[in-house]
């Protein structure tokens, strides 16, 4: 060692002894830990038939790494082992199994010990230890395709394999949702490459925390590999949100298990209390839903083909036609844009004082129905009072309506009413269906400090303010040039048209403050989703009145109150109109009266009853 130093010119130090003393002794071990690996290797080239024999070599083999889990593991195996739960026909089996993992160089772990857990759980399962001998057929199958040492297929195998046996789990996963079963009748097959599980009866559930959804007595087959069941049949009840007596019955149906819900078309729903006799068909979907309060008791969910279904037992003398859908407790009567749900409202002489038609209606049996949008007509003898766009609510037990503008497009027009041909700006009207009286803006809450407003106008009203505040400083009025476009367009056109027809260089974003506005005073209707607009007789009678074509009235009564600001008598037909200050009907003439007492009686066709004065230029009329 001196003359090595010397010969290259190094300092010979004890630090640099010590250090190659030190490097000495680790080779010294490496040797010997690679000799022992080696012979390891050599001791584990095949696990011998002798069972006392292959239980030593094997505890060498999986107790090696000296890890504490494979220690116990291997105990609980021995002791399966000598209480023949693993019976000498299972071991020698096993010893097979472990010599072609041997063959193919696997590591006792994770593959070993894999192995080992998922027989002591399958014999430990009596349900599942019949199958044995099959599983382990299977598995040699797959054995024998491993090429290039690609064992993606045996470790899905192998891990499936424990939860199925240990859980009855079709697919499980820790945080998120499990599939499982509780039946444990089943036959495997492997064939191309392809594993499937079949069943003839079982109750399929997947659960996520507090909340489970069940499939019961269904069939089918079940591909491990690709994590989907293909179902055949079963039943689905909503007894997780308290409904008894309804459920569904599946035709074939498919489930991606890495998914919590899933869709089932064909499905056959009875709901006795809404259609007695009878099952509808159409789509189910179910979904385990958690700490989520928008979605929360809305599954399962069914919605019917057939739209155009009738509901006869509604309660409070309702009829409902059109498509059904299911969320959870909550039932909808559903159509779409151009089929559209219907209801007819009896009064308790049988006779239909209101229809209704919406995309959406919310029925609760014997207590309320409810929609947004309603296309909405109150029937009075030969005449009504319509809306295209109201808001409903029914009482069913009360036999109460209520009818709301709401704040958005058609929603803000007025209220068309044929029996005193006037359009009237309410944002509420309510009615006791089988009482003489319908209210027209509802009482002020005790602490408000502002007044309702409601307006009474002719539908023969014109205003030259008014049609000139339209046209603003544009060249020609929107008005008129809308009658033209209506004479080439026809009444309904779509809604660049009707921009272009306002003014050549205009398109839908020039005119929507504009269209917006006109809708508000009952000019046109215009539908976002079509984009469609539909020119209102108003149009055509101010563009006629502008060019005095035809003869027009400025009467309009502006109701202003914290009480109720009318109610109209159904047995007369006689309009009671409150918090009236003043109606004009020549401003240039000076023309009105002032009622006394604030009120007056508006009956048919515009004809009125009051007290107090009438104006008219400078006289005075008591």
């Amino acid at each position: 060692m001196r003359s090595f130093l010397k010969k290259y010119d190094l300092p010979y130090t004890n630090f640099m002894i010590k250090n190659i003393f030190s490097i000495k002794i680790l080779l010294i071990f490496v040797g010997i830990f690679s000799q022992t690996l080696v012979q390891a290797q050599q001791r584990t080239e095949s696990f011998p038939e002798n069972q006392k024999e292959f239980l030593n070599q094997f505890y060498d083999f999986m107790t090696q790494s000296k890890t504490q889990v494979m220690e116990d593991l291997f105990k609980d195996f021995d002791i399966a082992v000598k209480k023949q739960i693993i019976t000498p026909e299972n071991l020698e089996i096993i010893r097979q199994t472990c010599n072609k993992f041997i063959e193919l160089k696997l590591p006792a772990n994770p593959y070993f010990k894999s192995y080992i857990e998922c027989m002591l759980v399958i014999k430990n399962k009596p349900q599942h230890a019949a199958n044995f001998k099959a599983w382990h057929d299977i598995l040699y199958e797959i054995i024998s395709d491993i090429q290039n040492r690609k064992f993606a297929t045996l470790e899905d195998y192998i891990a499936f394999s424990k939860g199925f046996f240990e859980l009855n789990a079709f697919r499980t996963s820790p945080g998120s949702h499990s599939w499982l079963t509780g039946k444990d009748r089943y036959q495997m097959k492997y064939e191309n490459k392809d594993l499937t599980i079949t069943f003839d009866d079982l109750d399929l559930t997947c659960i996520r925390k507090n909340d489970s959804i069940v499939i019961s007595n269904t069939k089918g087959v079940l591909k491990p590999f690709e994590l989907v069941w293909k179902g055949q049949g079963g039943k689905v009840d909503w007894r997780r949100n308290d409904v008894k007596d309804v459920f569904a019955e599946l035709d074939s149906y498919n489930i991606d298990l890495k998914k919590n819900q899933y869709d089932a078309e064909n499905v056959l729903i009875t709901y006795p209390a809404l259609f007695p006799g009878l099952k509808i068909k159409g789509k189910l979907t179910d979904k385990v839903v958690v700490e989520n309060k928008a979605t929360e008791g809305s599954y399962p969910r069914f919605e019917s083909y057939d739209k155009i279904l009738d509901i006869k037992d509604i309660g409070g003398g309702i009829i409902y036609r059109g498509g059904f859908r299911l969320e959870g407790t909550s039932v909808y009567g559903s159509g779409d844009k151009n089929n559209k749900a219907q209801i007819w409202i009896k009064n308790s002489a049988n006779k239909t004082v209101y229809t209704g038609s919406a995309e959406t209606f919310i029925i609760r049996k014997g207590e309320r129905v409810a929609a947004d949008r309603v296309k909405s007509a109150i029937y009075f003898g030969e005449d009504s009072v319509y809306h295209l766009s109201l808001n409903l609510k029914f009482n069913i037990k009360e036999k109460e309506m209520t009818l709301e503008r709401g704040s958005k497009g058609n929603d803000r027009s007025p209220i068309f009413d044929t029996y005193h041909n006037v359009d009237i700006s309410a944002d509420k009207i309510k009615w006791y269906i089988d009482k003489d009286s319908i209210v027209i803006g509802e009482k002020s809450i005790a602490f408000a400090k502002s007044r309702d407003e409601v307006v009474f106008e002719s539908t023969k009203y014109y205003d030259e303010i008014d049609y000139r505040r339209i046209q603003s400083i544009a060249t020609s009025n929107p008005l008129t040039n809308l009658k033209v476009a209506s004479i080439s367009n026809g009444r309904s056109m779509d809604v660049e048209t009707a921009a272009k027809a306002i003014d050549p260089k205009f398109s839908l974003n020039n005119i929507q403050s504009l269209l917006y506005e006109m809708i508000a005073k009952g000019f046109v209707n215009y539908d976002p989703e079509s984009g469609m607009v539909d020119i209102r007789d108003k149009v055509i009678h101010y563009a006629d009145a502008s060019q005095k074509k035809v003869d027009y009235e400025t009467i309009s009564i502006l109701s202003k109150t914290l009480d109720n600001n009318a109610e109209w008598n159904l047995k007369t037909g006689n309009i009671n109109v409150f918090g009236v200050d003043k109606v004009e009907f020549s401003r240039y003439q000076r023309v009105a009266l002032k009622p006394a007492g604030d009120k007056l009686m508006l009956k048919k066709n515009r004809n009125m009853d009051f007290g107090g004065k009438i104006f008219a230029g400078f006289s005075t009329f008591l």
